[in-house]
């Protein structure tokens, strides 16, 4: 049997730590990154699979926030919806990854972990509101 209790308060505390990590490390990564935000943007931009450019060049030029965007091939939700939803290939989604890694060069790694804290938290989101559906 299921332990609903214990799997709201692991949904909600990988919620808590992830979208937490994930806002801690935003503002560090936007002042880390300020001054090559144009280049990396457009990098990125350019690096993307054909299908997505227009539509990606227009969520991060518009003040969002760049960071998010650019990782879409790293987001778990986002990734079946590229790969499923508008058909672009692996393939390159796995050449726009390595182009991503390219460009953001040695802050990388708290790139990534930015990234992985965003998937945890909606993760835990999600596990969260099927908890609270499940209860009720």
């Amino acid at each position: 049997m299921i332990d609903y209790e214990l799997l709201g308060m692991v949904c909600g505390l990988l919620t808590v730590l992830g979208f937490g990590v994930f806002l801690i490390l935003m503002p560090i990564l936007n002042f880390k990154l300020r001054k090559n935000r144009r280049g990396m943007v457009k990098g990125i931009i350019d690096s993307a699979p054909q299908k997505l450019r227009d539509r990606l060049n227009l969520l991060m030029e518009n003040g969002t926030s760049w960071l998010v965007f650019s990782g879409a091939g790293y987001l778990w939700f986002t990734y079946f919806t590229l790969r499923y939803g508008w058909r672009i290939p692996k393939s390159e989604i796995v050449d726009w990854r390595k182009e991503i890694k390219i460009i953001f060069g040695k802050d990388y790694g708290i790139y990534r972990i930015f990234l992985l804290a965003f998937n945890f938290g909606g993760l835990g989101f999600v596990g969260f509101c099927i908890y609270n559906y499940l209860t009720k």
